[in-house]
């Protein structure tokens, strides 16, 4: 019966979808030709439904310097779609029982034996806890357009080896997982990762020209620049001063993903159990939790349909490829332009491919509920995020009311006894109890993000000779930088990085004052350590997303 049912389903996509094609066609022209002209950077779309390609059309220019345009052959940077190719190419070498997921990093890594007990399994699902080095190169002064090649990348691998948290405790995305990957390709097959992969997977599968940019300068025949706007114009990014692989720096052509996303359709590599496995996700946290990521691959629920995918971004390039399995439906989208968006373009033409046969977008329905009010009382007051915002609650006649500077007073209604929601625009808001009970976190639930806020109560004004006690040099040892942190016109100042302003953060930041030794800052909220004689050693932030807990110690 369920057999039956999806062969009837891709029956009748594949006779909608025929019929509409001119319509379908022209609706994605039409889409993509507002963001790309003749001469700008460009870009490919791909479309293919049961094997079959439904639509293959290029846009613009893979060199601006020499007007060359893009062809179905032109090779892109695919940044982090790379890794499911990686982890594809570790499940064949456990099918051929050259390795096992729970095996050990150190067994093939031994120069890795400061982290513990880290298994194959946890970096392939981001949940090792090793931080990525693109942010720890950010604190280092290290500019992401210098050169940064494997070396450099194990390197700051050694060096900085504080985990976010223990291994499948939780899942935090992180580069450095896959790059390790190769690192036991290589020790496994005795071959660099390049040619590993070349002779595993994409000989195989007749992707005739994806290849790995492993080393600086190496030459790739056909491959686009890659750009970024300025101003009006475009200048060209420095695509190939990282040199590091396995989580980012395959290059391949649309015609390359279409054989890619065959296999995974008709498995004729690996074979239907090893496929599947990328389209399924099974690994859980210590905690029984399930996460959504399996080998390189994003899995979620949209509409009634599975939705298998993953996004890249490198410098100058934006590339997605998004798998609808139940449907046989595959979307790629390639650009070497980094201000385009690609997922919500394959997320259009996924509308389109299949508008007879999604289900309607379905709302949250947001229910109130009756709680003891004595619970307002517990919740009211100020919080501070990182951004430096400060919402307020108050408690006015036994309703709790939300307070946005410059905005009226919001009445925010509860769903459960720490979860309310509001009526007059979509958000909503969990307060978080602590061990003792007592309230002093809340997370905000608005536009897919949910960024966490701290209890915050304004205090005077320090002095300056409270001010003077954090003032210093600071330094984070791995990292071999220094931060000053100096007074300058009553505010306290850190002295960041210039690196810090590709992620639009100024590297003189101003730090507020909330309460004891907290300060937060446009970067993170961050706290002073002491000693036992009340002297300032040091300063810890927290989490700046993807990196947790670095610690600064203060200079004598």
């Amino acid at each position: 019966m369920k057999k039956t049912l999806i062969l009837s389903l891709f029956f009748i996509a594949t006779l909608s979808l025929k019929s509409q094609i001119p319509e379908f066609a022209n609706k994605i022209d039409s889409l993509v030709g507002s963001q790309f002209n003749n001469g700008s950077p460009g870009g490919v779309i791909g479309v293919v439904k049961d094997g079959k390609i439904l639509y293959k059309k290029t846009f613009g220019l893979s060199n601006l310097d020499y007007g060359i345009p893009v062809t179905d052959s032109t090779l892109f940077n695919l940044a982090s779609v790379s890794k499911q190719f990686t982890a594809f190419l570790v499940l064949l070498l456990e099918k051929e029982g050259k390795l096992n997921l729970d095996d050990t990093i150190q067994k093939y890594i031994p120069e890795l034996k400061v982290y513990g007990a880290i298994t194959i399994r946890q970096l392939l699902h981001h949940t090792s806890g090793i931080p990525p080095s693109d942010n720890l190169r950010l604190f280092a002064g290290i500019s992401l357009e210098m050169p940064w090649d494997t070396e450099d990348e194990f390197s700051m691998i050694q060096i900085y080896h504080k985990l976010n948290f223990k291994p499948n405790e939780e899942y935090d995305y992180s580069n450095a997982g896959y790059f390790l990957l190769t690192r036991i390709i290589e020790k496994v097959t005795g071959k660099p990762f390049s040619q590993c992969i070349k002779e595993n997977l994409f000989e195989p599968l007749n992707m005739k020209t994806a290849c790995i940019y492993d080393s600086p300068g190496k030459v790739i025949r056909n491959r686009a620049a890659g750009y970024r706007k300025a101003g009006d114009s475009f200048s060209e990014t420095n695509t190939e001063g990282e040199s590091y692989c396995g989580s980012t720096n395959l290059y391949a052509s649309v015609n390359d993903l279409i054989n890619w996303s065959n296999n995974i359709t008709y498995n004729s590599l690996g074979g239907k159990q090893l496929c599947d496995r990328l389209l399924n996700p099974t690994d859980t946290l210590i905690n029984g939790d399930t996460i959504s990521y399996t080998y390189g691959l994003f899995v979620w629920k949209y509409r009634g349909f599975k939705i298998v995918d993953h996004g890249g971004f490198t410098m100058g390039f934006k590339t997605q490829i998004t798998i609808v399995p139940e449907a046989g439906l595959s979307v790629f989208v390639l650009s070497n332009n980094e201000n385009t968006d690609p997922k919500n373009i394959a997320m259009k033409i996924v509308d389109w491919s299949l508008k007879d046969l999604l289900k309607p977008e379905t709302k949250v329905v947001h229910k109130e509920i009756v709680i003891n009010k004595e619970l307002n009382q517990l919740y009211k007051g100020s919080y501070i995020f990182t951004d430096g915002m400060v919402l307020k609650f108050d408690n006015e006649n036994d309703t709790l009311k939300l307070l946005i500077p410059g905005a009226p007073k919001f009445v925010i209604y509860p769903e459960k006894d720490n979860e309310f929601f509001l009526k007059d625009f979509d958000a909503q808001c969990t307060f978080v109890k602590d061990s003792k009970g007592k309230v002093n976190e809340i997370i905000w639930h608005q536009s897919n993000q949910n960024p966490k806020g701290v209890r915050y109560t304004e205090s005077k004004p320090l002095t300056q000779k409270e001010l003077q006690s954090y003032t210093g040099k600071y330094e984070i040892p791995e990292l071999n930088v220094t931060y000053p942190v100096f007074i300058k016109d009553n505010d306290l100042i850190i002295t960041l990085p210039k690196t810090f302003r590709m992620v639009n953060i100024d590297p003189n930041m101003k730090i507020k004052h909330t309460s004891g030794d907290k300060f937060y800052g446009s970067l993170a909220m961050l706290e002073f350590k002491r000693n036992k004689e009340g002297k300032v050693t040091g300063f810890v932030i927290a989490d700046v997303g993807r990196l947790r807990n670095i610690e600064f110690t203060k200079k004598d």
